[in-house]
């Protein structure tokens, strides 16, 4: 097998985790009441916001606590693709970020917009975790440039990283 149909390989099976680890995500998330997923800790519900400003990034920041179920286990941590969300009776309303800052019961969310959400006076809060596309995102790129390598040091070192040539030190 050459270096590139192994690596086209890999891609298929990372592609295939892929979408397995959003059906698991999906399963945990989606359809879900908002209890259930604050016990498996993937959603802050209720939250309040205790801080809202606008970053040296042009990007509104907020800080929110949790006014319920503090010092509860969760999965939320820093770099983890978040969503507000505001609960209504007929609509969710949300606004997508990142989470910079992570306190025990206070998380500080770098959102995806330049404005601060017109609701988030309108109700009860919450957060979600969102299912990150970017590990995979990167893996993806680095098996594609792997496959498409025909030169220079990187070629050289594929054999050895593939366990068909044993390392040599001069």
């Amino acid at each position: 097998m050459t270096h590139q149909e192994h690596f086209a390989h890999l891609t298929q099976l990372l592609k295939t985790e892929r979408a397995e680890d959003r059906k698991q995500y999906e399963q945990k998330i989606r359809n879900r009441s908002v209890f259930d997923r604050r016990k498996d800790g993937v959603t802050w519900y209720p939250v309040t916001v205790t801080r809202s400003s606008l970053s040296t990034g042009e990007r509104w920041v907020l800080e929110v606590e949790r006014t319920q179920a503090q010092g509860q286990r969760h999965l939320l941590q820093v770099g983890s693709s978040v969503s507000i969300f505001l609960m209504e009776e007929k609509v969710t309303r949300s606004a997508n970020g990142v989470v910079s800052r992570l306190h025990q019961d206070t998380l500080r969310i770098v959102l995806n917009r330049e404005d601060p959400p017109p609701w988030l006076e309108d109700g009860k809060l919450g957060v979600d975790l969102l299912f990150d596309e970017s590990t995979y995102d990167e893996m993806e790129k680095t098996m594609k440039r792997l496959q498409q390598t025909s030169k220079g040091r990187i070629l050289e070192l594929i054999p050895i990283l593939l366990g068909h040539q044993t390392p040599a030190f001069r």
